[in-house]
């Protein structure tokens, strides 16, 4: 894998969100990176975090899954606020985690978890039964520090591409990468990017590329409200119950400027459409979201929307095997590919730790930062190129 001719390496990224531009940041990066001789190209179809990696909640954590990527992912997630000023660049905070249930009527004694902690001031007592703290952790805005990877990307050599890949090609034996075959945004003509290593980061939408990948897209709808952030402290309320006439499993993400993000539980309303231009919220489950804000909250209530949206997580579908495995983060038998596919809900989390291993893995020739032999679990490889 860490091969190159004499003319460098031609690495091509698909995809643009948070792995594709994480892994931009860290080839640039990497000891090894020459900027006069390696070429360094994202290749994204709308827009840099035009898909979940700009609308996510954005909440990272040291325990998250799997932890062979949790731990590499929050240490490095450290370093780049330090290095960049995350809390004003993109939001970078310290935050709590609760996992709260609503209260349906008076909770006894012993019906009280010994765990609980007191609820936030900004939520209603009367509508909340009790509030358990899940864990410590940061929150950032997703859109902020995604789009902040793909300019240092760029500052370092790497080049922005916009257009939408349909296959990738290779040697007439099969056994290596040759080039990337994409349409540009405004032309409806195929042009080819030679490659000597393709990333395949794609999200839910890789299958569209190897169509044998166990990957579907997963949608959640969101809301933000305006909200002072003086009003509401740094705590990100979970509820996985349900709301009585409300969405279940409604998510609350203050954030330190001035909004609230609140997302919904996955629904399977629809299918994934063909790009993320295509993506719609769900009228009903926005106003949903709005119901449940005016339930728990008075500081919540009546506020103005400012958005309202959608996304599709990448959700692997390799059967038998559960979400804490984490995302499918492979080199190939076909020599150049690589596959970082499949992150779920932690993929703003994980993204910094797959660009590393990434960038290990194509300049390097093996992923040293952690071991990755878990995250194909339940798969061969060979069967899904």
């Amino acid at each position: 894998m860490a091969e190159r001719s004499d003319h460098g390496r031609e690495i091509v990224i698909i995809g643009g969100g948070i792995i594709g531009c994480c892994t931009a940041y860290y080839l640039t990066r990497h000891p090894k990176y020459e900027r006069e001789r390696d070429r360094i190209i994202i290749l994204e179809a709308t827009k840099i975090a035009g898909g979940a990696s700009g609308k996510a909640g954005g909440f990272i954590a040291p325990w998250a899954d799997p932890p062979c990527l949790a731990n590499l992912a929050w240490r490095l997630h450290s370093e780049l606020t330090k290095e960049f000023d995350g809390v004003n660049r993109y939001g970078y905070r310290e935050v709590r985690r609760l996992h709260c249930t609503v209260r349906f009527q008076e909770a006894s004694k012993d019906s009280i978890p010994q765990e609980s902690v007191p609820l936030p001031a900004w939520m209603c007592e009367d509508r909340t039964a009790t509030a358990v703290l899940k864990g410590h952790g940061a929150q950032l805005h997703p859109l902020l520090f995604t789009s902040l990877m793909a300019e240092e990307a760029e500052a370092r050599g790497a080049r922005i591409v916009l257009g939408s890949a349909s296959s990738i090609n290779y040697s007439e034996d099969g056994a290596t990468v040759k080039s990337v075959s994409y349409t540009a945004q405004g032309s409806g003509d195929i042009t080819y990017l030679p490659a000597s290593h393709v990333i395949l980061a794609a999200g839910p939408w890789a299958p569209t590329i190897l169509p044998k990948l166990p990957i579907e897209g997963a949608r959640n709808c969101a809301i933000h409200l305006r909200v002072p952030s003086q009003d509401l402290s740094p705590d990100l309320v979970f509820f996985n119950d349900e709301i009585p006439n409300f969405f279940p499993r409604v998510k609350f993400y203050p954030r330190p400027d001035n909004t609230i993000h609140i997302s919904a539980g996955t629904d399977n309303r629809t299918t994934l459409p063909s790009s993320t231009t295509l993506v719609q919220a769900d009228k009903e489950i926005c106003e949903q979201l709005r119901l449940a804000a005016d339930f728990i909250s008075p500081r919540l209530r009546g506020r103005e929307v400012l958005v309202e949206q959608a996304c599709y997580r990448p959700a692997l579908t390799i059967p038998g095997r559960d979400r804490i495995h984490g995302p499918l983060l492979a080199v190939t038998p076909i020599s150049g590919l690589v596959l970082a596919v499949g992150h779920d809900n932690w993929g703003i989390q994980n993204g910094p730790a797959t660009g590393k291993l990434v960038s290990e893995l194509v300049c390097d020739g093996e992923a040293a930062s952690a071991d990755i032999s878990s995250l194909t679990m339940g798969v061969d490889v060979r069967d899904l190129v």
